[in-house]
């Protein structure tokens, strides 16, 4: 169980997570570990699997439109520390999609620093919330397509191309709403159209794609649409996107400079579409995992190095 204790800055969630997984360590009964938040998203598989409880301390601001994505896949239970209960609301809305449980940690668990005296009332509240996130996971189930428009990112392509032009009209013609812009990954996560959105294309070049970038990437992209000249030099890239098994489009010189094949791009949109009402969150160990370092105690604190 992967569990956010959110304050104010992290300073006192931090002390409250280290003192809880000592006094874990010494009952027996469970494995803990407690991280900062950017460890726990880069080795979510390793303490996944290593630990029972797995105790992450941060700022409650750090969930937003932006991250609600990574926090919603992750966490289990989102503990709102008592100085900040006042934002509790409003991450219960930015979560409302997931699975996670949104909850004030009580006073008496949070104020005790005294961990003995708060373990068996911590205990009982994750108890408690296990079974009813159980509950509310067979009850939503996440998909890429969930509460939000197709996004393609065009990767070697310009949306004043006559090959792109071609294809707004037949849109337009269509009544197909769509939208396009430069991409970024700041501007991935945060899209505040002001009209109705089907379909958002996002331009970019090969350079702008990252490996240390790819997971955020994929949880948003639907698909890829690599134009012929961005292909050479590319190939590498691509097999990333492969790997995710996220669907992409390689027209031909051919066919991007003599003629427009609308049935290859509508069949492209049609696999897109089928794709992300389908597809839940992948990860690629080779992208996303790192490995950890060997255990160490300081303190007699569990921490890692």
């Amino acid at each position: 169980m992967f569990i956010y204790v959110g304050c104010s800055g992290g300073g006192t969630s931090s002390m409250f997570c280290q003192k809880m997984v000592k006094e874990i360590a010494k009952q027996g009964n469970l494995s803990a570990v407690f991280t900062d938040v950017t460890t726990a998203f880069l080795k979510r598989r390793e303490y996944g699997n290593a630990y029972d409880l797995v105790f992450v301390y941060g700022g409650i601001g750090m969930i937003t439109q932006n991250t609600v994505d990574d926090f919603g896949r992750l966490f289990d239970v989102v503990f709102v520390a008592p100085q900040v209960r006042f934002l509790t609301e409003s991450i219960q809305k930015l979560l409302k999609n997931f699975p996670t449980i949104v909850k004030d940690i009580p006073m008496k668990i949070f104020g005790k620093m005294n961990a003995y005296d708060a373990y068996d009332l911590l205990l009982e509240e994750l108890i408690f919330l296990d079974e009813k996130r159980a509950y509310q996971s067979d009850m939503v189930t996440v998909t890429k397509a969930q509460d939000k428009d197709i996004e393609i990112l065009v990767v070697g392509g310009s949306s004043q191309e006559k090959y792109f032009k071609k294809q707004f009209s037949q849109w337009e013609k269509q009544e197909i709403l769509f939208s396009t812009e430069r991409f970024s990954l700041i501007g991935l996560y945060d899209f505040q159209p002001q009209e109705d959105v089907c379909l958002r294309l996002l331009f970019c070049n090969g350079g702008q794609i990252k490996e240390e970038e790819l997971a955020q990437l994929t949880r948003r992209i639907d698909g890829v649409w690599l134009m012929p000249a961005a292909y050479l030099g590319f190939e590498k890239k691509l097999k990333w996107f492969e790997e995710y098994q996220i669907p992409v489009f390689s027209p031909s010189f051919e066919e991007v400079k003599d003629s427009f094949e609308k049935d290859l791009v509508t069949d492209f949109l049609l696999t897109v579409e089928q794709y992300a009402a389908a597809a839940t969150q992948k990860s690629v160990a080779l992208h996303e995992n790192v490995q950890l370092k060997p255990r160490k105690s300081f303190l007699n604190i569990i921490s890692w190095g």
